[in-house]
């Protein structure tokens, strides 16, 4: 049995310039966390980084740092996964109620439940959102526990709830990786140094770009593209 922290955030969802929203998450054995922090920092004093880790701050300056950043996540004990959903597509009065927030949670549901595996125990840390319903993580929570049974599975849910993604670095991290792909996703082409860090991370996943759909059970860094009518 091993134990599990799965760190989630989202992107994209009120942007209305961008086509494709992202629901993501990344993971890290709870045992090698401490470590990875540890080393994650280093690596920031190494580059006199003192800033937060986003996407948007990769600039000829800081290209050293993200380089080796993305060197960092593919050595060490992490893995990333994410479901793309596109907003033009997203059919809120059939499927979802008419409710924004609920079809979020659903896609919530549906990105996480393919990554847990018999016997292990998993902590899962969401960011904080100003919900109408209160109880979305518990419901959230109870379709987990569900899905275990319905799966004849007997992976625990030890923890879920939310926090502020601003401070911890690991979401940071994953923060970083969404909006690479997402840069891509959407076409956009306005920085030669991002095209720098872009290729590196195709380069680490042997891809052509990052357009790419993922196989279910790809753990290092999986894309899970939802079709919708």
């Amino acid at each position: 049995m091993k134990k599990y922290n799965i760190y989630c955030d989202e992107s994209s969802i009120n942007n209305k310039n961008l086509l494709f929203m992202w629901i993501w998450a990344i993971q890290v054995e709870r045992e090698y966390k401490n470590i990875v922090l540890k080393n994650l920092k280093e690596l920031k004093k190494q580059y006199n980084y003192n800033i937060e880790i986003k996407w948007r701050k990769v600039s000829p300056k800081t290209k050293d740092f993200y380089l080796s950043l993305v060197n960092f996540f593919f050595d060490n004990n992490l893995s990333f996964y994410s479901i793309l959903i596109n907003k033009e597509k997203l059919n809120l009065k059939d499927y979802h109620n008419n409710d924004e927030e609920l079809a979020f949670y659903k896609y919530y549901y549906f990105l996480m439940k393919n990554r847990f595996i018999s016997w292990n125990d998993y902590y899962l840390y969401l960011d904080h959102r100003i919900k109408k319903d209160k109880d979305r993580i518990k419901k959230m929570s109870e379709f987990f526990e569900y899905e275990s049974q319905l799966r004849q599975e007997n992976f625990n849910i030890k923890h879920i709830w939310e926090y502020d993604s601003n401070i911890h670095l690991l979401i940071q991290l994953a923060d970083f990786f969404i909006w690479a792909v997402c840069y891509q996703n959407n076409d956009l082409n306005n920085s030669e140094t991002k095209k720098e860090i872009l290729n590196l991370i195709i380069q680490r996943l042997w891809k052509n770009d990052l357009k790419f759909a993922s196989n279910l059970h790809d753990e290092k860094f999986n894309i899970f593209k939802i079709k919708l009518k």
